[in-house]
This record gives structure tokens, C-alpha cells and sequence, in this order.
């Protein structure tokens, strides 16, 4: 019986052990329902392995080629919730065949991704100390590195580098190259020979490479400044010319070491305005120029040249100015102008400044100081070049201007017009052509074409009116045109309102009584004559005799009048008389005074031409007379 009872325990026992085998078997099975293959690792790398799902977050397990099961939290490096996906990240997975097992549970559907693992590499601390070197000139650079990598291998740089105002770095320079493994601090030591004297900042920067080839990198500046004095010597003042010419801003720069005989390969050019680098350039020769193009706005300019001499070390050339005149100045002479001097405005403060002007090739030296101006003599109908110089601490300033002198005066062609017209509609067209940059009639401007043609009407609002054309050119040169327009009907009144009036019958009358009164006179005369010399007088003869003389006397008379009016005309026709016409007559009355004194002379040329045919013609007739009269003396 015991020993029934004994066997019956074991079996019991064993039931239930088999029991609780199968329970967890099916529980198991229940758990992961879904087995399959993750990847095929050919080298141990790191991985990241991405479950995404779309209700619930389900278990999964990965399984290693050498049956590790990956299942907890702490199984793996990292683990990161993200939404509707968890991102399970394992370093140096080993190489060969990795399984998965999940349960769906709830979600539709999961997924299952393998990448790479790109470990970040970080800085985690970087400082460095300064320790002066025995007998150098220059401190030494003492700094320890730490970096977290994992166990791996990375390569560091150190750096002096110079950042602008926003902590941009601007330029860089090389110290030290290492590397490391792991997270220990590595320390190195360097002598700063390669730098210039100036103020840096030490950057360290770590970079590593995982077995897939991709590289990640890290940088870190340290917070001490580190300062070097006594490595740089200053370029002589002679080497380095500036130029700037505030007109058309630009800065010329021109380089020539061989004053300073110095033994260079290379010479690095920087041009900074404020700090932006707007030109840089290495070059290898002792001597170079530059054409910069800049705006004032932007700030100082700071030119400088550094070169390493193979013997005594670095040197600099360098130069900081404003890119503005040191003094106030300023040509006032517009560039197109009538004007036979430039005008140069300036206010030197109490200071003294070098300088010259330049008209073309002739050039006059001058020290700008106080408050004055400058008269610059021009050359008419030129293009003049003014160039004004200013120089301060060792740089030139230019400004220039170009002035085109124009002393002659626009023209004003109005076709057909006279000074004085008549009309006798109510108003009156006008239309010509000017060279003129502006016209007005009466102070009314005028709207001209591109070729410069004009086309007005204006109402005849009088009897008599004066029309004022006014043209003005870019330089300012003026022109005056008058144009008196006067009604028909207004000139037919006033004739026939002369002739009405008693005063010109008179004269008339006068004229006529003193011509009769002079040919009866002489016809009295010649007969009285004849008779007391016996001779029997024809009245007929004499009368056209005494009329021929009456007429030539009076010819004599208006030929000296008109000469002397042609005299006149020549004197007010030439010199300050004819300058004094010019400004103060349109050339239209000009023309007209001049047709008048050729009319004086013709009509002068033609009294005295027949006064003198008069005169021929009675002495001719007088010689016949006196031979015939001979004759019959003879004869008898």
C-alpha cells in the first residue's frame, strides 16, 4: 500500500509537471506566434532595428546567431518610443543570421526594418593652458580632450581660429593633428610658431568612422582666449599705397615689398569692410596691384598684406580708413554749366591736409585748410576733367568731375516770321524748330518734339502785340526772340486817318512848291543870262534844263543822306557796338539791320550814279551847244 501510494505521488507529480510544460509551451505559442528571419549580418556591425505598428506596441524578441535573446529594456543600448514605432539600437551586433519573434496581437499590420547605427561622437570636455617656453619667444599650447565614442577609434584636430562679430569663423589655422579610443582624456602639447600676433580662439574637432564608411564629426571652441604677441613685424609705410576715389567707389591698392627686401614665397592680400572679407587673394611676387569696388555705408576699410619671411618671421602691412573725405568738400560747378570758372567748396576744420587740383594735364598743388573756396578756370566749348586730391594718414583721396563748358546760345528758327507782322485773322500761328532744352512764348512754356520742331497758335486779344519767345539750354544760356504781330484792319484805319489829315497834304504841297520854285528860278536865271548875251532862249529848253539840275541837286542830297545813314549802321555793326546789338536784338532784327545797311549803300550808290548821269548829260549837251554855236560864228 505504501508502496501503491509512493508511485502514485511521483505520477501525480509528473502529471502536473507535464502539465505546467504545456501550459508554458502553449503560452509561449500563443505569445510569439509569428517566427521568421531578421537579417544576415556579414560583419559584427551596429544596428538599429525599427518596429512600426498601427494600434498597439507589440512584443517582439530578436534573436542572435548564437541564440542571445534580445527581449528587455536592458538588453539593448538604447530604446526610443516614437509615434506608432520603436527604434531598438544594439552596438557591434555579431555577424550572421538574426531571427524575430512577435505577436501581432491587436495590429492589423507591423513592420520590421534594419539600418545601420551611425553612432554620434561628441566632445565632452576641451581646455587648454599657456606656459611660457624656455628661451622662445612665444607660449606654449597645453590642452587635454575628452570625447565619448563608445570603444572606438577616432582623429582629432586643434585649431587657432578668427570669428567675426556673430561667431562666425572667418579663418583657420592648423595647430595639431591626433587621435584616441574610447572616452580617456587625451592630452598633446604645441608651439603656436604658425600664428600671427592677434587675438584667437583654440577650436578642437573629432571625427570618426563606423565599418559602413560614414563619418560624424563634432566640434567645440574653448572658452580662454589665447593671445600672441612678438611673432609679427610691421611692413614699412612705403610698401602699401592706397588710392580711393569717392566719385566712383573704388579703392586702387598697390604693393611693392622691395623697398624692405624681404625674403617671402608667399604674400596673402585681405580686404575687410567692417567684417566682411570683400577681397583676398595669395599671391607669390613682391609686387602687386588691386581694383576694389566698395560702398561707404558698409563701414571702414582695412587693408592688409602677411607674408613669412624665411629669416626673421612674419610681417604685416596694413591699413584701416574710412572710406570718406577727411574734410568737407564738394564741387559745386554743375556738369554741363556757361560758366568760365569751377567752384570748389571746402571746410577743413582746424586741420591741414595735403592735396592738388587737376584741370586735364595741368595741376596745382594746395594745402586744405579752413573754410574758403577754390576757382578753377575752364576751357570754353571743352570737356573739362577736374580731379580734386586729398590726402590723410597715408591714403589718397580722389573725387572728379567732368564739366562740358557751353558759352553759345540756343537757337530759335520761327519759319516766315518777321519782327513785325500783320494779320488779319484773330490770332496767329507760329511754328519753327529750336535746339533749346526749354521754350516759352510770353512766359507760357512750349511743348517741342524730340528733333526740337514747335507748332503754336495765340488769339489776337489787340490791335497791336508783342510776341516774346524765350529759349534756355541745359548750361543756361538764354535766348530772346520778339515778334510785334499787328491787325490789317488797325493799319488801314490809321491810313486812312493820315489821309485825312491835313499835315502830310502840306508837305506834300511844300515839296512840290519849293521843286517848281527851284526849277522857275533856275529857268528865270538861265534865260535872264541869255538874253543879256543876245542869244534868243527856247522857254521848253530851259525849263527841262533847270529841272535836270533841280533833279540832280536833289540826287546829290539823298545819296549823301543815305551814305551817312549806311556810315551809321556800319558803326553800330561793329565792335562793342555790335556786341551790345547782340544781347540787346533777336537775330532776326540783327538780319534786319544788316539788310538795311546794304540797302543804304545800294540805294546811296544808285542817287549818286544818276545825279552824276544828269550832270554828264548836261555838260554834254552844254559842249554841243557851244561847238554849233562856233560854227555859225564861222560861217557868218
Amino acid at each position: 500500500m505504501k508502496h501503491t501510494s509512493v508511485n502514485k505521488r511521483i505520477f501525480i507529480r509528473a502529471l502536473a509537471a507535464m502539465m505546467v510544460a504545456a501550459a508554458f509551451l502553449l503560452g509561449s505559442l500563443k505569445a510569439f506566434a509569428a517566427v521568421g528571419p531578421l537579417v544576415t549580418l556579414e560583419s559584427s556591425m551596429d544596428i538599429t532595428i525599427i518596429v512600426g505598428y498601427d494600434t498597439e506596441k507589440p512584443q517582439v524578441v530578436f534573436v542572435s546567431p548564437s541564440n542571445k535573446r534580445y527581449e528587455k529594456a536592458e538588453d539593448f543600448d538604447e530604446v526610443i518610443e516614437a509615434d506608432m514605432a520603436t527604434y531598438y539600437y544594439i552596438s557591434s551586433a555579431s555577424s550572421g543570421d538574426w531571427t524575430v519573434e512577435y505577436e501581432k496581437g491587436k495590429n492589423k499590420e507591423i513592420t520590421i526594418d534594419v539600418l545601420p547605427w551611425h553612432k554620434n561622437i561628441s566632445i565632452e570636455k576641451f581646455s587648454f593652458t599657456t606656459q611660457a617656453a624656455d628661451d622662445k619667444p612665444l607660449p606654449e599650447i597645453n590642452g587635454a580632450l575628452t570625447v565619448n565614442y563608445g570603444n572606438n577609434f577616432y582623429k582629432y584636430i586643434i585649431s587657432a581660429v578668427k570669428q567675426d562679430a556673430d561667431g562666425n569663423i572667418t579663418n583657420r589655422i592648423e595647430l595639431y593633428q591626433g587621435s584616441g579610443y574610447g572616452s580617456s582624456e587625451e592630452t598633446f602639447s604645441v608651439y603656436p610658431e604658425l600664428l600671427m600676433d592677434g587675438e584667437y580662439t583654440v577650436q578642437a574637432e573629432v571625427y570618426g568612422e563606423d565599418g559602413t564608411g560614414v563619418e560624424v564629426r563634432d566640434s567645440v571652441i574653448a572658452e580662454d582666449k589665447l593671445t600672441i604677441t612678438g611673432n609679427t613685424a610691421q611692413g614699412k609705410d612705403e610698401c602699401l599705397e592706397i588710392t580711393c576715389n569717392i566719385t566712383d567707389g573704388t579703392v586702387d591698392i598697390d604693393f611693392d615689398s622691395s623697398a624692405q627686401e624681404c625674403r617671402c614665397d608667399e604674400y596673402a592680400f585681405i580686404v575687410l569692410q567692417g567684417d566682411v572679407h570683400i577681397a583676398e587673394q595669395l599671391y607669390t611676387e613682391e609686387n602687386f596691384s588691386e581694383h576694389i569696388i566698395f560702398d561707404p555705408a558698409d563701414g571702414d576699410i582695412t587693408v592688409q598684406i602677411n607674408a613669412k619671411d624665411r629669416d626673421t618671421g612674419y610681417i604685416s602691412w596694413s591699413r584701416t580708413f574710412k572710406p570718406v573725405l577727411p574734410i568737407s568738400l564738394e564741387i559745386e560747378t554743375e556738369e554741363l554749366t556757361n560758366a568760365q570758372t569751377a567752384i570748389v567748396s571746402f571746410d577743413a576744420g582746424e586741420g591741414q591736409y595735403p592735396g592738388s587740383i587737376m584741370l586735364g594735364e595741368e595741376k596745382t598743388d594746395i594745402v586744405w585748410n579752413g573754410k574758403n573756396t577754390a576757382q578753377i578756370a575752364l576751357h570754353n566749348l571743352e570737356t573739362n576733367e577736374l580731379v580734386v586730391r586729398v590726402e590723410d594718414n597715408n591714403v589718397c583721396y580722389y573725387v572728379t568731375k567732368t564739366i562740358s563748358v557751353d558759352t553759345m546760345p540756343p537757337y530759335i528758327d520761327i519759319y516766315g516770321a518777321e519782327s513785325d507782322m500783320v494779320t488779319s485773322e484773330d490770332s496767329v500761328k507760329f511754328v519753327g524748330k529750336t535746339d533749346a532744352e526749354e521754350l516759352s512764348c510770353n512766359g507760357e512754356k512750349i511743348d517741342c518734339a524730340e528733333n526740337g520742331s514747335f507748332s503754336i497758335v495765340r488769339k489776337m486779344d489787340e490791335d497791336e502785340k508783342e510776341f516774346i519767345f524765350e529759349a534756355a539750354d541745359s548750361a543756361g544760356n538764354i535766348t530772346k526772340r520778339t515778334i510785334r504781330v499787328t491787325r490789317k484792319s488797325y493799319i488801314e484805319a490809321g491810313k486812312k486817318k493820315e489821309k485825312k489829315g491835313i499835315m502830310p497834304l502840306l508837305i506834300t504841297m511844300g515839296i512840290a512848291f519849293l521843286m517848281a520854285a527851284l526849277t522857275a528860278g533856275l529857268s528865270i536865271l538861265l534865260i535872264k543870262r541869255k538874253e543879256k548875251k543876245g542869244v534868243a532862249v527856247k522857254p521848253v529848253p530851259a525849263v527841262i534844263g533847270s529841272f535836270a539840275v533841280s533833279a540832280a541837286v536833289t540826287l546829290i542830297g539823298v545819296g549823301v543822306w543815305q551814305l551817312i545813314m549806311h556810315l551809321k549802321l556800319v558803326k553800330e555793326l561793329t565792335g562793342e557796338n555790335f556786341v551790345k546789338l547782340l544781347k540787346n536784338s533777336t537775330m532776326t532784327e540783327v538780319a534786319a539791320k544788316i539788310d538795311d545797311k546794304k540797302n543804304y549803300l545800294t540805294s546811296s550808290i544808285i542817287s549818286f550814279s544818276v545825279a552824276a548821269g544828269l550832270i554828264i548829260i548836261l555838260i554834254v549837251i552844254s559842249i554841243i551847244k557851244k561847238k554849233a554855236q562856233k560854227k555859225k560864228k564861222v560861217q557868218a
